[in-house]
């Protein structure tokens, strides 16, 4: 029997009808009205407030006080008839949009032609297309249906028009210039796009927002279970996952051309790790998610926007990914850093869910990707968030003043993100207050033992860093570490060769170099040789249409890569427990 349920969020009421006894977190899921960072009930991030006897897993992942409060967990609510949930008003987060640009051979992959427009008549019954190919002196064209369906208005209403080209094909036209490209970044967490004029080469416009998928999960092995369950059902149609993200795209589109009054842009280009861009394209994720970890495809493919559903009749580029789990985002990145100008040694890391990490050294390269898990983004801490206003960012103890912190925004703090979790850490190690075994140490002598208790870091009331969050910190930090150092050994190098460390992301943009080789992060000789890129898949989503020779480039990074597996190395798994020291 289906039942209704009454669902607020912010000002908004949302009636849902399901099926009695039936957990709530499937349609919340749909309507992406929350994020579900684990999705499989342990990270208690779920949280709402409704009026229900709480279950042994809610007392034990919410603790007394919230339960006391109302709070509950959404994906251990079931549907009943009358049920009344409040979904807490989520702060924005913040999502990292700015890029580090650099000088390059500007050419971009489209061209646009200005030309005039000969109209029909008696003794000149030449087609319409025919009138477009000669105006740009071109003999071959790509258009739409759409696009012919509307082109006899456009002739005769138009003495002269632009028409955009790809290898001497017109694709696509306008009365009115659409000179510009968006490119666009799909993170498992964020998405990040950008306007740029290609004329000029300006960036007009920069838009952040989190991955709506992320009501799926956190990380990308949820988001490939969901997909495989689905897919096991045989639905028609798209995936939930892909009509989001597709939603998504196109509410960014719509946002730019209305914004800068264009109907169109001349050209798209998106970057993503593997398995985003199997889900924005519809591609079976299935055998991503286990060995041998073998995707549909890797190299780049061309397509039209609205073949792939999207809302535009630009040419859109996938950048080419190197394996399952090194993705475009780091062929991106890669271009970003120039990484073809590095005669000595370097690293290249994107420390997120996870740690993809590249080293170069006489133009070869090695790379691996570490199941860092979602900590530094704050999912698995227990007082964790990510990086939104109230999260604290940054910890320090001043001898006058006692423990102090900063927070995003200067908002009160709800919580600690990825940067401040380093910090804490740095912080107990620096005062002797955790031993190398990660350990939580007191020591009456110490001003700052007065914030411990019960095995925990505590920063005000209510927000801590537990025992368990530093375990969970050692495990990330020594499954990237690990995978440095695997790639070190099948490189011939040794550590101390390594000569400057590339940083992409939107974690590792805000992290402090010092915290991170403290904890063991990254090798410490290396804190004065830290480069942001910053938001360097956008970057090199934009190279890779504007530069000379960018196609060429990144797949002579591809075929110069050697992947490494390091769920099937003995000497990753040696070198992890090594590393699970500070």
């Amino acid at each position: 029997m289906q039942v209704n349920i009454l669902v607020h969020k912010d000002s908004s009421e949302y009636k849902f009808y399901i099926e009695e006894g039936h957990c709530i977190a499937e349609e919340l899921k749909k309507n992406g009205l929350m994020r579900f960072p684990c999705s499989r009930g342990k990270c208690g991030k779920c949280r709402i407030y409704v009026n229900t006897i709480p279950c042994d897993e809610e007392i034990e992942l919410l603790g007394s006080c919230n339960i006391e409060s109302g709070m509950r967990l959404a994906c251990y609510t079931m549907a009943k008839q009358g049920l009344v949930v409040t979904i807490p008003k989520e702060l924005e987060l913040k999502v990292l949009t700015s890029i580090v640009q650099r000088p390059y051979p500007y050419l971009p992959i489209v061209t646009e032609e200005k030309i005039a427009i000969e109209q029909p008549n008696v003794d000149d019954q030449r087609s319409d297309v025919r009138r477009l190919l000669d105006g740009a002196k071109c003999k071959k064209h790509s258009l739409s249906l759409d696009k012919l369906s509307i082109l006899p208005n456009f002739i005769r209403s138009n003495n002269e028009g632009f028409v955009y080209l790809r290898s001497k094909t017109i694709y696509n036209y306008a009365a009115t210039s659409i000179y510009y490209a968006i490119t666009i970044d799909i993170g498992t967490t964020t998405i990040s796009a950008h306007l740029t004029d290609l004329r000029t080469k300006e960036i007009l416009a920069e838009h952040g927002e989190p991955n709506s998928q992320a009501s799926y999960g956190a990380d990308v092995i949820s988001r490939i279970q969901y997909d495989m369950e689905w897919r096991s059902k045989k639905y028609d149609g798209s995936s939930p996952l892909q009509h989001l993200i597709l939603e998504q795209l196109n509410k960014i589109i719509k946002l730019f051309l209305v914004k800068f009054d264009l109907d169109d842009v001349a050209v798209i280009s998106i970057a993503g790790n593997t398995t985003m861009l199997h889900l924005l394209c519809g591609l079976p994720t299935e055998h991503i998610g286990k060995v041998p970890f073998t995707p549909v495809i890797l190299l780049d493919p061309e397509f039209k926007a609205k073949e792939l559903g999207l809302c535009s009749e630009a040419p859109v580029f996938l950048l080419p990914s190197i394996s399952s789990y090194v993705g475009a985002d780091i062929v991106a990145a890669m271009l970003a850093a120039e990484v073809w100008k590095c005669h000595e040694p370097f690293l290249l890391i994107d420390i997120g869910t996870n740690a993809e990490t590249i080293l170069g050294y006489k133009g070869k390269f090695y790379t691996c990707s570490a199941a860092a898990g979602p900590c530094f983004e704050g999912a698995t801490i227990q007082c964790g968030v990510v990086g939104q206003e109230g999260a604290i960012d940054n910890v320090f103890f001043d001898e006058k003043r006692g423990l102090r912190y900063s927070t995003i925004g200067t908002a009160p703090p709800i919580g600690i993100c990825g940067s401040g979790v380093l910090s804490i850490i740095e912080l107990l190690l620096s005062h002797n207050l955790m031993d190398e075994s990660g350990y939580i140490c007191y020591d009456e002598k110490n001003p700052l033992s007065k914030y411990i208790k019960d095995d925990a870091f505590y920063l005000t009331d209510t927000i801590f860093l537990s025992q368990r969050d530093i375990r969970e910190v050692q495990m990330a930090k020594a499954a990237v570490r690990a995978g440095i150092d695997s790639l070190l050994l099948y490189a011939g190098l040794e550590e101390k060769e390594i000569n400057k460390l590339f940083i992409a992301g939107g974690f590792g943009s805000v992290i402090s170099p010092k915290c991170a080789a403290r904890i063991g992060l990254f090798p410490a000789h290396l804190v004065e040789k830290v480069i942001s890129l910053r938001n360097a898949a956008s970057m090199g989503a934009l190279r890779y249409i504007t530069e000379k020779s960018a196609k060429k480039k990144a797949e002579d990074i591809r075929n110069n890569t050697k992947y490494i597996e390091l769920s099937c190395d003995n000497n990753f798994t040696n070198f992890y427990i090594d590393r699970m020291q500070f």
